[in-house]
């Protein structure tokens, strides 16, 4: 609520006091933008490196053989098809609760 307040008088402090919009999306968009970077921050985003610490040497052909199980899946759509994707899908999950259990 506060930060409501605050932002708004913001920005209309940075169109100059003015009550209307201007007409040129590219300066109400960046006003906008810097308005809530002064008023709310910014966050850090997201973690660039995942954890992989932990993979072995079988684990990425493991996760190829699933993929190309899930792509097979998508074009052909038989039960046959989705039973192997669902058997692959099941293995990587225990390959990688192994091999995060070794680790």
């Amino acid at each position: 609520e506060e930060c409501c307040v605050v932002f708004r008088d913001e920005f209309r402090q940075a169109l100059g006091g003015q009550e209307v919009l201007p007409d040129n999306w590219t300066t109400t968009a960046n006003v906008i933008r810097e308005t809530g970077r002064r008023v709310l921050g910014v966050s850090s985003g997201r973690k660039v490196d995942k954890e992989t610490w932990w993979w072995n040497e079988e684990l990425p052909e493991c996760i190829q053989r699933k993929r190309l199980a899930k792509k097979k899946w998508d074009t052909e759509s038989t039960e046959e098809s989705n039973q192997e994707y669902r058997e692959m899908k099941c293995k990587v999950k225990v390959e990688v609760a192994k091999a995060k259990q070794r680790a």
